[in-house]
């Protein structure tokens, strides 16, 4: 599935924390706080049980702390707008290449 996360989270630490789990689960950060990509059910599911861990304590005044993980189909994603330049095409972000990786 692809999907299209985004936060805002004002404790560094947190902060760090959940982009590197981002990327580690497969996705590509567009953004500073914005990632996208495909990720197989299984990791969606980790990734989910990980964020409800890392959100569940309290958090201090003043202290942002939300994410938003939105589902997409690969027919909405054709159906983005972009102005400017993206360094990432629609096979990267939903899984849909050849590639061997070598490593």
């Amino acid at each position: 599935m692809i999907y299209f996360i985004c936060y805002d989270i004002t404790d560094n630490r947190l902060r760090k924390k959940v982009s590197d789990k981002l990327v580690r689960v497969g996705l590509s950060r567009i953004q500073y706080s914005v990632f996208i990509g495909f990720i197989k059910d299984y990791l969606k599911e980790e990734l989910v049980s990980w964020l409800e861990v890392k959100f569940s304590p309290g958090i201090g005044k003043g202290e942002r702390r939300n994410i938003l993980i939105f589902n997409l189909t690969e027919r909405q994603l054709g159906r983005k707008i972009v102005f400017g330049e993206t360094s990432i095409t629609d096979k990267e972000i939903s899984g849909n290449l050849n590639t061997l990786y070598i490593g």
